[in-house]
C-alpha cells in the first residue's frame, strides 16, 4: 500500500495575499502576486530588515567641488541632512537636486535600485503591458550606454522602493529626486545633439523623466496636472522628430497596438456622459475655434473610455488622452475655464479605475476633488457623472 501523503499548507504567505485569499508563493523579498500588482508585500518588511555589510563612512571631504561629469557624480551617497523632497511632482524641473555628500556605498544603493528595476519595477510599469522585453530587457540593456536613461530608470526604481518601504521612505524618496535632476539635465542636453542613433533612445528618456514627475507621491492636485500635460507634450514633441524612426527601433514594440483593434462599446452610462458634455460644449457661446478645441478634446476623451473599457489591464491606454489633447485646452485649463475644468474632470474617471497602481494612486479622486472646488454650482451638474463614478464606493 502506498504511503498516505499529508496536506501541507504553508502559514507564512504575505498579509496581502492573505487578505485577498489566494496562494502565496512566497518568494522573497516580494511575492509574485504582489510584484504582478505593483503593491507592498509583508514579505519585503522581513527581507528589508536583513542585515547588510556596509563601509566606513568617511569623516573628511575635499575643499575643493569635484570635476566628475554628472554620472560621476551619482556614485555617492545621500547625506542624512539632505532636505526632504518638494511637495510637488516637477520639483526638480525648477530646482537644483540636493548636494550628494561623499559617502562611499552610493554605488552599493545605485545596484540595490537597479536590481529592483530588473526584479520588479518594470513588471509593474505602463508600458509593461505593451512590451515587456523593452521594459525589462532593452532598456536596462541601453541605460548601460547612455547616462540619462539610466539615472531616469533609477529614480523610477527609487519611487518603486520608497512606495514598499516606508520605514525607509524619506531615503528612497530625496535618492529618487537626485537621480531624476541628473536625468533631466543629461537628457536635456542629448536633446540639443539628437541624432538618427539616439534619437529612439532620447524618446524613451523623456517617457521614464514624465513616469518620475506621474509617480512622485504628493498631494495631487490640478496645476500639478496641468504642469504634467505640458510635460507629456514635451514628450511627443521628442517623437514626432522621427516617430517611424523610433517604430522601426529596438523599443518600436512602445508604439504597437497590442489589442488588435477590436473594442467593444461604451457603456450606456459612459456614453450618455459624453454625449452631454458634447452637446453642452456645442451649445456654449463661445468662439467656434474654441468649440473645435472643446470637440477634439471629447471626441479623444471618447476614445480613451472605448480603448479603457475595452482593454482595462493595458494601462497604457490611459495616457492616450493626455498625449493627444490639444496645446489649447491647456491654456484654458490653466486659466481654469469651467467648461475645459468639466472635460478634464470626465478624464479623471480614467484615472481612478486605475487607483490600485501605485504609480497612479489619489490622481483621479485628488483632480476632480481640486476641480470641483473650482466650479460654480451652475457648473456642478456637469460633473455629475464622473463624481458618482469616483465616489461610488464611498457612497
Amino acid at each position: 500500500m502506498g504511503s498516505r501523503r499529508f496536506h501541507s499548507k504553508s502559514r507564512h504567505g504575505c498579509s496581502q495575499c492573505k487578505r485577498r485569499r489566494v496562494k502565496c508563493d512566497e518568494q522573497l523579498p516580494c511575492c509574485r502576486s504582489c510584484s504582478k500588482r505593483g503593491i507592498e508585500c509583508s514579505l519585503m518588511n522581513a527581507f528589508a530588515d536583513t542585515p547588510r555589510r556596509s563601509s566606513p563612512v568617511r569623516t573628511q571631504q575635499d575643499n575643493g567641488s569635484s570635476k566628475g561629469s554628472p554620472s560621476e557624480g551619482v556614485s555617492r551617497e545621500t547625506s542624512p541632512t539632505t532636505p526632504s523632497p518638494s511637495n510637488t511632482p516637477i520639483v526638480f524641473l525648477t530646482t537644483p537636486a540636493p548636494a550628494l555628500s561623499p559617502f562611499p556605498d552610493r554605488p552599493l544603493r545605485e545596484l540595490e535600485l537597479m536590481h529592483h528595476y530588473m526584479a520588479f519595477t518594470w513588471k509593474c510599469l505602463p508600458g509593461r503591458d505593451i512590451s515587456g522585453k523593452v521594459m525589462g530587457e532593452v532598456v536596462p540593456r541601453e541605460a548601460l550606454k547612455h547616462d540619462f536613461l539610466m539615472h531616469s530608470m533609477l529614480s523610477i526604481s527609487a519611487i518603486h522602493l520608497a512606495h514598499l518601504r516606508s520605514s525607509n521612505k524619506h531615503t528612497y524618496l530625496a535618492t529618487a529626486v537626485q537621480q531624476a535632476d541628473l536625468a533631466l539635465r543629461l537628457t536635456r542636453a542629448a536633446i540639443q545633439n539628437i541624432t538618427p542613433a539616439n534619437h529612439a533612445i532620447i524618446f524613451m528618456g523623456t517617457c521614464f523623466v514624465n513616469a518620475f514627475a506621474f509617480s512622485f507621491p504628493q498631494t495631487r492636485h490640478l496645476d500639478h496636472f496641468c504642469d504634467l500635460l505640458l510635460l507629456f507634450r514635451g514628450c511627443i514633441a521628442v517623437l514626432m522628430l522621427g516617430r517611424q524612426r523610433v517604430r522601426s527601433s529596438s523599443l518600436g514594440e512602445l508604439l504597437s497596438d497590442p489589442t488588435g483593434g477590436a473594442r467593444r462599446d461604451l457603456p450606456r452610462h459612459a456614453s450618455q456622459a459624453l454625449e452631454t458634455l458634447q452637446l453642452y460644449g456645442d451649445a456654449l457661446a463661445v468662439a467656434e475655434s474654441t468649440k473645435r478645441v472643446y470637440r477634439r478634446a471629447i471626441d479623444e476623451l471618447r476614445e480613451s473610455f472605448l480603448n479603457h473599457y475595452s482593454f482595462p489591464d493595458h494601462h497604457y491606454n490611459i495616457f492616450g488622452w493626455p498625449h493627444c489633447l490639444p496645446e489649447e485646452l491647456i491654456v484654458l485649463l490653466k486659466a481654469r475655464v469651467p467648461f475645459a475644468l468639466a472635460i478634464l474632470a470626465h478624464y479623471c474617471v480614467i484615472l481612478h479605475n486605475v487607483d490600485h497602481l501605485w504609480w497612479a494612486q489619489r490622481w483621479g479622486q485628488d483632480v476632480f476633488i481640486s476641480i470641483s472646488s473650482v466650479l460654480s454650482p451652475e457648473w456642478q451638474f456637469l460633473i455629475d457623472w464622473p463624481r458618482r463614478m469616483i465616489f461610488a464606493k464611498e457612497l
